[in-house]
Formats: C-alpha cells, structure tokens, sequence
C-alpha cells in the first residue's frame, strides 16, 4: 500500500471514528473510581459480589435496616428484570456462583418465596468472558426442566434465564443449545438485559436513594460511574470498527488487512513515537544547555523502561536525564546535586525519590498544571518546563 492510500485511509477512517464519538453522549469520567482501579470491568467474578452485595437483602449494605431490607432486591425484579408478580414475596436470598450439574457456576440466583410458592431468577452475566458450550441451555435445564430440587405446583413466576451484558446483546447460538443433536433453548425461555440500560441506572439510583449512609451512596454512585467507563469503551471500540469499515457487508476493510495487522502489531513503537512527536513540541526550559533524543538504545530501558525521550548535554552530548511515560510523565537522573531535595519513597510528587534497586537512580513527577495522566490531549499546547528538574542533576 503506498503513502497516498495510507492518507486516504487514515483520513477516512478519522473523519468517520470522530463523527461516531460526536454522535454519542459520552459523559466525563476523569474522577478517580475504586472499581476501575480495581479493574471490575475485566473480572466478572467481582461485579457480580457487588451487584449480589446490593441485592441481598442479609448484606452490610443493607443489614442498617430490621429484618434486612427486601426493597432493592424487589425493584430489581420489577424494574430490571421486568417481573412484577412478587408484591407478597416476604423472603429473599441470593446466592453467587451457585454450583449445579457439570460443576457449571451460575454467577447470580435469586430465590423469592410467597408462603409455599418459589419464584428463580438465575442470571448470567458476561463482561469480556465469552459464552460457554450450553452454558445457558444447562441452566435453564437444571432449574425448570428435568429432575428439580423443588414441587412443581410450588413453582411460580417467569420460569427464565437472564442474560446481562453491558450492551444487552443476545446469548450465542453456542450458547443455547445442549451437546446433542435438538436440544435447544428459545427466545421464550432466556431474557437479555443490558446492565447500561435506563431501567438499570433507574434502579440504582433508586437504591442509591435507600440509604442515609455515605459510605453507601458513594459505592452505588461509584459503580453507575464504572458502568459509564465500560460503556464509554464500547462506544469508542464500536466507533472504531465502524471508522475501519468492520461493519460493511461488502467487506472492504479485508483489502487493508496487512495494513491493519501491521498496527497491530506495532502498536507499542506507534505510542511511544506519538508521545515523543508531542513531547519535543511541549517540553522547554532545556534549550541553552541541552539537546532532547528519541533514540532509545536499550542502555536507555535499561534505566527506564517507559523510557521516551533523553536529554543531552550540548557541551559533551553525555546523557544527564530521562524522561519517561507510563501513566504519568516523570524525569529519571542517574545523580543529583548536593542542594537537590531527596526523600527515599516520598512518591515522587514533590520531590525526588531514590530507588531502592541496586542501581541507583532518581525520579519525580513532571506536572502540567498538575493534571495527570499524561495525555496527547492537554488542551491549548501546553508547554512543560523542565528547566528547574534540570538543575538538581549533577552534570
């Protein structure tokens, strides 16, 4: 592919992606999160306990309440779930990972009693996992078909197996059928639900109104807030294989295959040379005395990994200082001065910190109007003065 039709493709591609993201509400997310420091939205198994923590009426969240309270669990399946039969229903519980036939794991049931009466709401709920052989289909044979732990005339509600996805999409075919040949579920015995609905966040901000207790509230708005980060991803993901041509059926983005795979693959080089292009824009306060380089020799990464950019001395083009990226943009010295201000794991932040390896370096944070991460995107062209770094290191 030569250069002209790489432009073009880059262009169209571009002119596409950013008319998608502009399309979307996409809401602010920059306030920290604990769960997306926790990294919830790649570990089903975590989500579910808090989802299941919110639910359960028997739960700390919950327990401030007499007899524990029933409220949560009865909106979710009246306004999630979409069954509202259970106005009588006096007993809750749920259960995670319930193990049934073929050690399968189901991620959340809840069980409802009206006097003799059993209502199971058995939900699977995927995050990045995908589906199962006959993950679903086993389900909705251990609970509603074949030999049951229950009588049959005790057995009320919906008789379903809820699928929750951020997106609501439908469980694969894979999924819904069994091992042998005609065995299948339908469309009658499973029921989607997207987790990012407005009858999802209606509920949790429902739930989030239960409590008097701030710690409470603080979750509840904490994970809406991990819901809008997961579906901000998506948004963007999906704007990007739309800009690619992923969903035409004419299937013209197979001709720029080698294209795309050759990103792909270089993708980390890609990053590191788009942040040191920017940096050598933004970064002042070293001209008179220094050179910057963006040749990184393994020597380099050997003093940093995250390693972008090195300064030079012009006098004797000796290597004094590192600038680096990782989350944050820092500047690593292998020597300071006497006068420089050190403090062994201050963080970095305020002042320099000395490494605890066996070879012995020095680091601390480069702000830009204190904002951090270190991003592409500071707006109006920030420069990031790193004069005064430069005269704590011994030269």
């Amino acid at each position: 592919m030569d250069k002209d039709s790489l432009q073009v493709l880059f262009k169209s591609a571009r002119d596409t992606f950013v008319k998608e993201i502009k399309g979307k509400n996409i809401q602010d997310t920059s306030f920290p999160n604990v769960f997306e420091i926790l990294q919830i939205e790649n570990k089903e198994v975590l989500f579910c306990r808090f989802l299941g923590y919110v639910l359960d009426p028997k739960s700390r969240l919950n327990s401030e309440f007499h007899s524990g309270n029933t409220k949560p669990v009865k909106m979710f399946i009246k306004d999630v779930l979409s069954f509202d039969d259970i106005e009588n229903c006096k007993e809750f519980s749920v259960v995670l990972e319930e193990t049934i036939k073929n050690s399968r794991r189901v991620d959340i049931v809840i069980y409802a009693k009206d006097g003799e009466n059993l209502y199971i709401f058995p939900m699977e709920v995927k995050i990045n996992a995908g589906d199962q052989q006959s993950q679903l289909y086993d389900y909705y044979k251990h609970y509603f078909v074949g030999d049951r732990f229950y009588d049959d005339k005790k057995l009320k509600g919906p008789k379903l197996v809820y699928y929750l996805t951020l997106s609501g999409r439908k469980p694969s075919e894979y999924s819904i059928t069994g091992k042998k040949p005609n065995e299948c579920i339908n469309e009658e015995n499973y029921k989607s639900i997207s987790y990012s609905s407005d009858n999802f966040v209606r509920w949790l901000n429902y739930v989030r109104q239960e409590y008097d207790n701030e710690v409470s509230m603080f979750l509840i708005e904490q994970f809406k807030g991990e819901i809008e980060i997961m579906k901000r991803t998506n948004t963007v993901r999906d704007a990007l294989y739309n800009a690619l041509g992923f969903n035409d059926e004419r299937e013209s983005w197979k001709n720029n295959c080698e294209f795309l795979f050759a990103i792909i693959d270089n993708a980390k080089d890609i990053k590191k040379k788009i942040q040191q292009i920017d940096l050598k824009k933004r970064i002042t306060g070293y001209e008179n005395e220094y050179n910057l380089s963006d040749e990184i020799s393994d020597y380099d990464l050997d003093k940093d990994k995250y390693c972008v950019l090195k300064v030079l001395k012009k006098s004797n083009n000796k290597t004094v200082a590192w600038l680096a990226v990782e989350k944050n943009l820092y500047i690593v010295a292998q020597e300071l001065n006497d006068t420089a201000e050190c403090e062994i794991k201050s963080g970095g932040k305020e002042k320099w910190e000395e490494s605890t390896d066996s070879d012995v370096y020095f680091w601390r944070y480069v702000a830009y109007e204190n904002k951090t991460p270190y991003s592409i995107y500071w707006k109006d062209e920030g420069k990031i003065d790193i004069g005064k770094y430069l005269e704590d290191i011994a030269q």
